[in-house]
């Protein structure tokens, strides 16, 4: 079956909207800040993937030909 993207039968107008993803982000922010949730916001180096990528770019290359 294929994927179909919903499609809210309401449109929002520009400032609610804007008022939504507002009390979206608070949400977030507060449920970070209550279950300390920031500590998952760590950047990985980029050379833990390097095998990975290689490997799913030869593949790619192998599957191209």
């Amino acid at each position: 079956m294929a994927y179909k993207r919903y499609k809210s039968e309401l449109a929002l107008s520009k400032p609610e909207k804007v008022n939504l993803m507002s009390e979206y982000i608070d949400c977030y922010e507060h449920l970070i800040n209550e279950k300390c949730l920031n500590i998952l916001n760590v950047k990985i180096p980029r050379d833990v993937f390097t095998n990975i990528l290689d490997e799913i770019g030869s593949f790619l290359n192998q599957k191209a030909k």
